[in-house]
């Protein structure tokens, strides 16, 4: 799903993440072309730090951890 605008979107046959056999948890694409779905072209896979290293007023990294059995979390 394009978080973004929160619409549908698949990733290209032709991508070369696409016969990996699993969607990595986090992509960024260069297009979207319409056929008959939205499809994702030029998709790479990210770790989510790097997103919020280099986007920090879009992203942000959250960790959850536990405390004496108390759910912490820490940003």
């Amino acid at each position: 799903m394009c978080h973004y605008a929160g619409m549908p979107c698949f990733m290209h046959p032709s991508s070369a993440l696409y016969g990996l056999g699993y969607t990595p948890d986090y992509i960024v694409y260069h297009e979207l072309v319409f056929t008959t779905k939205e499809y994702m072209q030029c998709v790479t896979a990210v770790e989510p730090e790097w997103l919020a290293e280099l986007g920090p007023m879009f992203f942000s990294v959250k960790v959850r951890c536990q405390w004496m059995g108390l759910p912490m979390h820490i940003q």
